[in-house]
């Protein structure tokens, strides 16, 4: 399996070098942290006192924390009308990489057509037009296989559709599950409604929408203000049925709490008005959310607040501090303390692309979340 993926990933790279417009960029960065107070887990496991895998912390700036090399390639053709990309993408611990198919994370060719109103794309997608563009970046077929299309009614509204292969119908002892996952591979595929996706996208001026809906039974939108005083906000909301909430894997990996919901609301305002300056604030709703049940084991509800402030020094320097601060809902039977992790950090750009960034993670409840140090750096190329 790997002989046959490094093979593709040369052919793939001979082509891409071969074309006159051809862009290839990405990063690669680590980190280090050592944690300070030590303890045990959620599962009664020892903390690592030190970790070479973790890049930065952080719901606002932090991004997924994990180390991670990424390299994008991508070819335009002629008048934009057709062109291809990929995604490489490891993340783990750097001295343990072990490459596999599941690591593109997409290499799709699309091409335009009807005087550049039809888009038409193929292969592990990569969606330029659905995905929601807020805080927490909604999709339901990014790193899916299948195909899609879309189709430009008006220059700022554009409404397509896909189908998508992991959304197929499978059975394991009779039962329908959705989507189609690992552990019931043994299963057979049926072609149905689960496997189509419906989606759309209106851009005016200051104004966006977006918003997809599964057949399965989920769908979200999301809406974007932006003024010219510096001030953004966005809102987003997803909704999964019961039936497929627990299959459905959605938004970015770190918001663990979010993917046992059957909704969630998500808003972020952003202020940059004041020059080098950066406040912003984000925050989650988890409505019906299987991580926290009452006495009768019905789903209880789930609120996170994250405040976050950034200032730019010089170009070379900046530092920020944020926070992500757990409310519980009052009939939750476990730990119903608020408790808040507080995240500061300087960076330091010490040469064009690269920058090193040095951070605390202090924990009002260390028994939840321990207390943490660590510095990382990320290339950009």
């Amino acid at each position: 399996m790997k002989k046959h993926f490094l093979l593709g990933v040369l052919a793939l790279s001979v082509f891409f070098v071969s074309a006159q417009n051809f862009k290839l960029s990405g990063h690669v960065r680590s980190g280090v942290s050592a944690t300070i107070d030590g303890g045990k887990d959620d599962s009664g496991d020892d903390i690592n006192s030190f970790s070479v895998k973790k890049w930065l912390p952080g719901d606002y700036f932090g991004d997924d924390e994990l180390s991670r090399i990424r390299l994008d390639g991508e070819i335009i053709g002629e008048e934009n009308k057709y062109g291809a990309s990929a995604r490489f993408q490891y993340a783990g611990e750097f001295d343990k990489i072990e490459f596999s198919s599941k690591q593109i994370i997409y290499a799709n060719a699309w091409g335009k057509f009807q005087d550049q109103r039809l888009f038409v794309s193929g292969g592990r997608i990569k969606d330029m037009f659905f995905t929601s563009t807020g805080f927490e970046q909604f999709t339901f077929i990014t790193k899916k296989t299948g195909v899609y299309a879309v189709y430009s009614l008006l220059p700022n509204l554009k409404l397509g559709g896909a189908v998508v292969q992991e959304y197929l119908y499978s059975y394991s002892n009779g039962s329908k599950l959705y989507p189609r996952m690992d552990e019931y591979d043994k299963g057979t595929k049926e072609f149905g409604k689960n496997a189509f996706i419906g989606g759309i996208n209106f851009t005016k001026d200051f104004f966006s929408l977006r918003g997809a809906v599964a057949g399965a039974g989920a769908g979200y939108a999301n809406a974007n203000l932006k003024f010219s005083n510096g001030l953004k906000f966005t809102t987003e909301a997803i909704y999964q049925t019961q039936k497929t909430r627990n299959e459905c894997r959605m938004g970015k990996a770190e918001i663990a709490k979010m993917i046992p919901a059957q909704i969630v609301l998500v808003e972020n305002i952003e202020y940059t008005g004041i020059e080098n300056l950066l406040l912003g604030i984000a925050s989650y709703q988890h409505f019906k959310d299987e991580n926290y049940l009452d006495s009768d084991g019905s789903t209880l509800n789930f609120v996170s607040v994250i405040p976050a402030v950034k200032y730019t020094f010089t170009e070379n320097f900046s530092a920020g501090i944020e926070s992500t601060i757990r409310f519980f809902d009052s009939r939750y039977k476990g730990d119903t303390d608020t408790y808040a992790n507080i995240i500061p950090r300087v960076d330091f750009e010490i040469m064009k692309g690269f920058t090193a960034t040095v951070y605390g993670d202090i924990s009002t409840d260390t028994d939840r979340r321990k207390n943490s140090i660590g510095a990382g750096a990320c290339m950009v190329f």
